[in-house]
């Protein structure tokens, strides 16, 4: 009996552990084979050119050639790409991707090891993506027009007549809305909305834009990324967010995916099991961001902050939920 209960004692550790450590043994030496992995993203510059150091320093036998592409522009090309039936990249990162997109069928199912660190809202259900990193959003203010104990608390202080015309926000902040609807629920929410959007509200495009404004002064609140606000904070700007758990942040996912067609498929893997790891999200945040979908990434951040990952469908949804946003929120 005993030697039975060893037998079955060493099989399930087979199992659970050495076939585990023999597939990623694999992936590494085909990924080595391959040599080589095209990148789509919409990452800065000066951020990819660190993260693919990071990647290079555990895989140096991996070139990985660059392609960056802002935002929308980025679906766009690969669009137009898989139209005239070529597939250029292998794996890609960015924002703003539609789940009709993402199942289009430009994109490979892959059930990384990775997948298990996130959590629900963060990763695709199918197996199509797990997010790599996050840009926040959240209520921002400028220190020398607000004084400490004036500073809002909750959405509802956002009501108050006092700051009437003082609030920036983007006129395409659709993924804010729809976030604040999830979480208030759809008649809370559409009432604080609506009371909301006769703030006479300033809308300005561009997140970068809303950030230099800020802190320029041209008025003392608005919904920006919280990264960009803490960069140059730590620069002397007098501006900062509110960090708490009334004032949620929305994070702006970017899930990162492995092309169907990839000439590359192993190193894609490899770069994408990298891109969801603590290591790899852990350097997300060296590099300014705030916040992280993986949970054991560590942050400067007070854990009373809650961040809510935005819900992709929103990009499926634009069209009727712009109407409404605009109607409600009184977009001039």
């Amino acid at each position: 009996m005993d030697r039975q209960l060893k037998v079955i004692a060493f099989f399930l550790l087979f199992i659970f552990f050495f076939i585990p450590q023999m597939s990623r043994g694999d992936l590494v030496s085909e990924a080595k084979k391959e040599g080589k992995l095209y990148w789509y993203t919409s990452m800065s510059v000066g951020d990819h050119t660190k993260y693919v150091a990071l990647f290079n320093k555990k895989y140096p036998f991996i070139e990985v050639k660059v392609r960056r592409s802002g935002g929308e522009r980025l679906i766009t090309l690969i669009q137009t790409e898989h139209r005239a039936g070529k597939q250029l990249f292998d794996v890609t990162m960015g924002s703003r991707f539609a789940p009709s997109f993402i199942k289009s069928g430009i994109f490979a199912k892959y059930d990384s090891p990775e997948y298990k660190h996130l959590p629900v809202g963060t990763k695709s259900k199918e197996g199509y993506w797990g997010d790599a990193y996050v840009n926040g959003i959240g209520v921002s203010y400028n220190t020398e027009m607000i004084p400490k104990d004036k500073v809002p608390q909750k959405w509802e202080d956002l009501l108050n007549p006092m700051w009437k015309g003082k609030i920036a926000i983007d006129p395409r902040g659709l993924v804010w809305y729809d976030a604040v609807l999830r979480v208030m629920g759809k008649e809370k929410g559409l009432n604080f909305l609506t009371k909301f959007g006769k703030q006479d509200l300033q809308f300005r495009t561009g997140y970068t834009l809303k950030a230099n404004s800020l802190i320029a002064g041209e008025y003392p609140l608005c919904l920006c990324y919280v990264h960009q606000i803490d960069r140059v904070k730590k620069k002397g700007a007098p501006v900062d967010w509110v960090k708490n758990e009334k004032l949620f942040v929305v994070n702006i996912l970017h899930p990162i995916l492995i092309a169907s067609q990839a000439r590359h498929p192993n190193a894609a893997r490899l770069f994408m099991n990298f891109a969801l790891s603590k290591e790899a999200q852990q350097l997300m945040i060296k590099l300014g961001r705030v916040g992280s979908s993986h949970p054991d990434v560590v942050t400067d951040v007070p854990k009373i902050v809650k961040f809510v990952p935005e819900d992709l469908s929103v990009y499926d949804r634009q069209k009727e939920l712009g109407k409404e946003f605009e109607r409600v929120l009184k977009v001039r």
